[in-house]
Parts: structure tokens; sequence; C-alpha cells
């Protein structure tokens, strides 16, 4: 909230969106900055204290120190460090100001965070940075379907078209929450429209009429297996581009 209070925001809600991205966008901070009439650079250095990274003091000054923790929180998510530039994007600068963890945390899973860091680094133009806390959850989850959709033939705009993203936001729902409603099965449905343009129609209606009779039940069956089998797809592709990490699974 203090961030969008700085940037001019009329009505601060402390839901860093698509409207506090772009009010930063206009003023992204770098290193060299110092605050003046805006206290971003102070904001970000009270935020990296909290997150647990060290900028050595809250000076207003965007320097050595101040990059250094930028840098390792995005070395946390998965970034090489020689491809880091000396700027605070806004999707980084959300990933400081959340309270998501990017180490391995108590009963977290090492190769989960490996994938974790994979994810971010391969395809968060999708999405936000997600946790590397090596702790399988929704975001984890989303970000693999993504994933998936990608390496399956999907070219980036697909992947963000509404009916695609309808049964993204599904198949997270059954695999989190175990449960479905009617409205839901309905989303799925609307997937059929991104297989007619995909497949053909033809494959399209086979597919769906295999479902016939769909229930709340049965289709929570249904898309877990689609995931399972689409998990196991993006990991064999992961493993065929060289990422050597994978091969112990």
């Amino acid at each position: 909230m203090a961030l969008q209070i700085e940037l001019g925001i009329a009505s601060p809600t402390g839901y860093f969106g698509d409207a506090t991205a772009a009010a930063y966008n206009k003023h992204k901070i770098k290193y060299g900055d110092t605050d003046s009439g805006k206290n971003l650079v102070r904001i970000l250095q009270h935020a990296l204290f909290c997150k647990g990274y060290n900028p050595t003091a809250v000076s207003g000054y965007f320097g050595d120190e101040t990059l250094k923790a930028v840098k390792k929180v995005q070395t946390d998510a998965g970034f090489s460090a020689s491809s880091l530039s000396n700027e605070v994007s806004a999707k980084v600068f959300k990933q400081i100001l959340s309270s998501d963890a990017l180490v391995l945390v108590a009963g977290g899973d090492s190769m989960i965070r490996k994938i974790q860091q994979t994810l971010n680094r391969e395809y968060s133009n999708l999405f936000d940075l997600i946790p590397c806390d090596g702790k399988y959850n929704a975001a984890t989850n989303k970000a693999l379907i993504y994933a998936f959709q990608i390496e399956g033939g999907m070219d980036k705009d697909a992947s963000q078209d509404e009916g695609l993203n309808n049964y993204t936001e599904v198949a997270i729902k059954i695999v989190i929450r175990d449960q479905m409603t009617t409205d839901e099965v309905q989303e799925y449905y609307n997937y059929k429209e991104y297989l007619i343009k995909q497949k053909g129609k033809a494959y399209a209606d086979e597919f769906f009429d295999a479902l016939g009779g769909l229930t709340t039940s049965n289709a929570q069956i249904i898309v877990r297996d689609l995931l399972i089998i689409g998990l196991c797809f993006i990991l064999f592709t992961l493993i065929k581009k060289g990422l050597s990490f994978l091969l112990v699974l």
C-alpha cells in the first residue's frame, strides 16, 4: 500500500496488480538512483529487510548492497546471475513485496524447489514469479500447466486465451481443492473451443463424446488424469532440453 501511495494511485488497495505495475513502470528504479520526491528506494530496502535480504541500510540510495540483495532475490528465484540487469522490474518488485519464500523451507523438497526455479527462469513471462520453497502449491501447479501448454505447441498468445485460462483454473481447483462445481464443469467444456482450433472439429467431437455424461465426480478423475499426463510430458521435455537436475526423476 505504501508503494501505491508513493506512486499516486488514488485508491490504494494493498494488492500489486496491473494498475500498480503500470504506475511503477513510469518511475522504475535502478542502481544509482536516489529517492527524490518518492520513497521508492526506501520501500524497496524495507521490503528486502522484511524478506530476509539485507541491503545494509535504508538510505534511499540504490547502491551496491541494495543491488546485491535484489540480485540475490532473483537468483534464489531461479535466474542466472549473468542474465540480471541493474533495474528492478515490476515483477521483481512485486515478488520482493510478497511473503513468498524463495529458499527451501521446513517440509519442502529440494527437487520441487529446482523445478520451481526452472519454471520462473523459463516461463515467468506468462505469470508472476512463483515461490521457490520446495512445496507444491497452486502457484507451482498453474506454472506447470502454462509450461506444458507452451511445450505442447501452444503459442504464448494462445496460452492466455480466455477459454484455455478457464480450463487451467478448473484444473487447479481440482488438484488443490479436490472439488468441482457444476459451473466449473461447464468451464471445462469451454476447452473444446481450443481443441477445435488446434486439432480440428472431428478430434474435439471424438474427445468430448468420450466424456458423455460428465459429472462432478468423474470430471475430477478425468482432469486429474490429464494433468498427470501433462506433467509427465513437460518433465520429459525439460529433460530433453538438458535440465540435468530432473534426470534423477
